[in-house]
């Protein structure tokens, strides 16, 4: 691998870790956000529900597509 090479390849994993651990923090916040928000009684609380668990469904399938991503 040439040194171009070794130095792209690094640097895209430094991403991809940057990426995981935002994904990480967000789906930390939506969970605390939907422990609150299904404690309160709210006017169309259930449409927001599913909206935040849409949310943190679609982060966590990128984050275990990321965890599952080898070495290219």
């Amino acid at each position: 691998m040439g040194r171009a090479q070794e130095i792209h390849f690094q640097g895209h994993h430094y991403q991809v870790d940057i990426v995981k651990k935002m994904l990480t923090e967000e789906i930390n916040l939506y969970e605390r956000r939907l422990v609150i928000i299904k404690r309160a009684s709210l006017k169309g609380q259930e449409d927001l529900v599913k909206t935040y668990q849409d949310m943190i469904d679609s982060r966590v399938t990128i984050l275990d597509q990321l965890n599952r991503m080898k070495h290219t």
